[in-house]
């Protein structure tokens, strides 16, 4: 696996994110550990770059996940290393 790719990210993986593995554009918020569950993963050419991938989900404790009009919790970018970090660690409890 060259630098640039990334394993497949299915919906429903679940990715512990710390500080240093994500971050916002704007720079909000990027100070603390994240427990997400991925809803999509946009790993195209035309959102990601070689350091990171755009994230859409929902926060481990979101109770409306399931609803189909609930908008996603987080959309973050996440560096592709803590995604291959997390792809070979396996699923999470």
């Amino acid at each position: 696996m060259t630098g640039s790719e990334t394993p497949p990210i299915p919906a429903g993986t679940r990715l512990h994110l710390r500080s240093e593995d994500w971050y916002h554009p704007t720079g909000v918020g990027d100070t603390y550990q994240r427990d997400i569950v991925v809803s999509v993963a946009h790993t195209g050419t035309a959102t990601a770059t070689d350091a990171s991938v755009w994230i859409v989900g929902h926060e481990l404790d979101c109770t409306r996940a399931h609803v189909e009009d609930h908008p996603p919790c987080v959309e973050l970018r996440v560096k592709r290393d803590a995604i291959r970090r997390a792809c070979q660690a396996g699923p999470q409890p």
